[in-house]
């Protein structure tokens, strides 16, 4: 691409780039404006009040709620795609026995994502159990005891669940290597992975990248202006921005690490 090509796609770009900054930068300094004029301090404190009181009453619940049901689903999942796949036969050039191998991958698929996304958002709202411990073992001790146990007990069962999912993927590709219960598991499978695999595991990773920047950036914009609303410090927006700049740099440090040995070669 020549200068005036790049000149041409920046030019393009700025069209756009411009006004939604400007947007931006208005919004924020309306939202700044009326956040100190306007007297919202009272309507912050009620909103507060709310999420605090809606969260404490509802958390135990959808810890037990989450971490019951994801485990539920994920190993019915996993039930469902090892039926499939027992009537599998790959030596069958029938190609309804390809869709029985196709319908076992992605029913084991969705198995590993329930049960990593429910681990996620049970931990999440039994971090709120643990902030309000106290309180919760002085007003509701049997809940929280029911709790802490369920999400204890959860772990270890979704642990096993996912050496279980791990299992079965190697039963369907032999050639797929390591144990969740390997500190470096991820590193093993990664590299029992055919070029196929590999691309797939990339491409995702990619995207969760992009996806985990904008997340970040949006979530700092929240922290950012929830600080002046509910006057609850910085530490979230530092938090956020600590994260981003975790998986900033890793990706950074990957690409010049991989750009290096491409040069050596």
């Amino acid at each position: 691409m020549n200068r005036d090509d790049i000149k041409k796609e920046n030019k393009k770009a700025l069209k756009v780039f411009i006004p939604v900054m400007l947007l931006c930068a208005a919004f924020g300094g309306v939202f700044g404006y009326y956040t100190a004029m306007a007297g919202v301090d009272e309507v912050a404190e009620k909103i507060e009040a709310w999420l605090q009181n809606g969260l404490y009453v509802l958390s135990p619940y959808l810890v037990v709620a989450v971490v019951t049901a994801a485990l539920l689903v994920s190993y019915l999942q996993y039930r469902k795609a090892k039926q499939l796949f027992r009537n599998f036969d790959e030596d069958d050039e029938d190609e309804g026995d390809d869709d029985l191998y196709i319908q076992a991958d992605r029913k084991i698929a969705v198995s590993v994502a329930v049960s990593g996304i429910g681990l996620i958002v049970g931990m999440m709202f039994f971090a709120v159990v643990i902030g309000n411990l106290e309180a919760y073992v002085t007003e509701h001790f049997a809940l929280s005891v029911t709790t802490i146990a369920v999400f204890v007990i959860g772990n270890f069962l979704t642990i096993r669940l996912q050496q279980l999912q791990i299992d079965f993927y190697k039963q369907m590709a032999p050639s797929m290597k390591g144990s969740v219960y390997d500190m470096k598991f991820h590193q093993k499978w990664e590299e029992s992975c055919d070029e196929a695999e590999k691309m797939v595991i990339y491409k995702a990773s990619y995207r969760a990248f992009r996806t985990g920047n904008i997340a970040c950036s949006i979530g700092w914009i929240i922290a950012a202006m929830g600080t002046m609303m509910f006057s609850y410090g910085s530490l979230p927006a530092i938090t956020i921005s600590v994260i981003w700049l975790i998986m900033d740099i890793s990706y950074y440090k990957e690409v010049m690490r991989l750009e290096k040995g491409k040069i050596n070669k």
